[in-house]
C-alpha cells in the first residue's frame, strides 16, 4: 500500500514537472536546429543579393575589359592604315623620282652626243678649209711665179698660159664660192653650236640636280625600309597584342562560365536551404502543436506519447544531421 502510494505520489510529481521539462527540451531543441541550419530566411536573401551583385559586377568588369580590348584593336588598326598610306606615298615619290632620274639621264646622254657630233663636223670643216686655203695660196705663188717672164715664152705659150690662166681663175672662184658655203656653214655650225651651249649648260644644271635628288632619293629609301620596319613591328605588335586579347578574352569566358556555374550551384544551394529552412519551420510548428497537446492531454495519455517524443526526438536528429551534412557540401 505504502509502495502504491509512492509511485502515485512520484507519478503526480512526474505530471507536475513534466510541462517545465518540456518546455526546456523544447527550447534547446529549437536553438539545436537553429545552430545546425546554415542560415536564416533572411541571410539567404542577403546571401542571393550578394551573389546576384558580384556576378553583375564580374560582369561589368569583363564587358569593360572587351571594350577596352576591342578600342585598342581599333586603333592598332587605324595606326597600320596611316602607316600603309604613308608607305604608298613614300613609295609613289621614290617612282616618281626614279622616273625624272631616268629622263634627265637620257636627255643629257642625248645632248653629249649631239655636241660630240657637231664638235666633230666643225673640226672636219675646219680642217677642208685650211686645205682649201693652202691650195689657193700655193696656185696663188705658182700663177705669180708663172707671170714673173712673160718674154720667155711664145705665142702658143702665152696662149696656153692665157687659157690656164682663165681656168685658174674660173678654179679660183669655185674656190671662193666653196670657200664661202664653207665659212658659211661654220658659222651655222658656231651658231648652233652656241644655241647648243645654253641647252648643254642646262643638262650639267639638270645633272646637279639630279646629283642633289639623290641624297633625297636615298633618304626616301632609308624613310622608305624605316616605315616598312616601323609598320611590321607595328603588325608583330598588334598581333602578339590580340594573340594576349584573345587569350585574356578566353580567360575572362571561362571565369564567366565558372561564374554563372557558382551562381546556379549557390542558387541550388539556395533552393536546398530554402526546403530545409520549410522542413525546419514544419517540424518546429510540429513540435509546438505537440507542446501544447501534452500540456493540454490527461494522466492516463501520458504514456502513450513517451513513443511519439521519442521518434520526434530521432527525427530531429537526423534532420540535424542532413543540415550538418548539407553545410559540410556548401562549404
Amino acid at each position: 500500500m505504502f509502495l502504491a502510494l509512492g509511485f502515485l505520489l512520484a507519478g503526480i510529481l512526474v505530471l507536475l514537472f513534466l510541462p517545465a521539462l518540456w518546455a526546456r527540451a523544447s527550447r534547446l531543441s529549437m536553438r539545436r536546429l537553429q545552430m545546425l541550419a546554415p542560415f536564416t530566411r533572411e541571410e539567404a536573401i542577403a546571401q542571393r543579393d550578394l551573389l546576384r551583385a558580384d556576378h553583375a559586377f564580374r560582369e561589368r568588369k569583363i564587358a569593360q575589359e572587351l571594350d577596352e580590348a576591342r578600342a585598342t584593336k581599333a586603333k592598332h588598326l587605324l595606326e597600320i592604315g596611316r602607316k600603309t598610306v604613308q608607305l604608298h606615298e613614300q613609295e609613289e615619290k621614290q617612282k616618281r623620282a626614279e622616273a625624272q632620274s631616268r629622263e634627265l639621264q637620257r636627255e643629257l646622254a642625248e645632248a653629249r652626243d649631239q655636241l660630240g657630233e657637231r664638235a666633230e663636223l666643225l673640226a672636219l670643216t675646219e680642217r677642208a678649209l685650211h686645205g682649201v686655203i693652202a691650195r689657193y695660196e700655193r696656185l696663188l705663188n705658182g700663177l705669180r711665179d708663172a707671170n714673173l717672164d712673160p718674154q720667155a715664152f711664145g705665142a702658143d705659150a702665152r696662149g696656153e698660159l692665157s687659157a690656164a690662166e682663165d681656168a685658174l681663175n674660173a678654179r679660183l672662184a669655185e674656190l671662193h664660192e666653196d670657200y664661202r658655203g664653207l665659212r658659211r656653214a661654220v658659222e651655222a655650225l658656231q651658231r648652233e653650236n652656241a644655241s647648243l651651249s645654253p641647252r648643254a649648260n642646262g643638262f650639267d644644271a639638270a645633272a646637279a640636280d639630279l646629283a642633289q635628288l639623290r641624297p633625297e632619293l636615298e633618304s626616301v629609301r632609308t624613310r622608305k625600309q624605316g616605315l616598312e620596319d616601323e609598320l611590321n613591328a607595328l603588325r608583330a605588335t598588334s598581333r602578339d597584342d590580340s594573340e594576349r586579347k584573345a587569350s585574356r578574352i578566353a580567360q575572362l569566358e571561362l571565369a564567366l562560365r565558372q561564374s554563372r556555374d557558382e551562381a546556379r550551384d549557390y542558387a541550388e544551394k539556395l533552393e536546398t536551404a530554402r526546403a530545409d529552412n520549410s522542413m525546419l519551420e514544419g517540424a518546429i510548428n510540429a513540435l509546438r502543436k505537440d507542446r501544447e497537446r501534452m500540456r493540454g492531454s490527461a494522466l492516463p495519455s501520458v504514456s502513450l506519447d513517451a513513443g511519439d517524443v521519442a521518434t520526434l526526438r530521432q527525427e530531429i536528429v537526423n534532420l540535424g544531421a542532413r543540415m550538418l551534412n548539407t553545410k559540410e557540401h556548401a562549404g
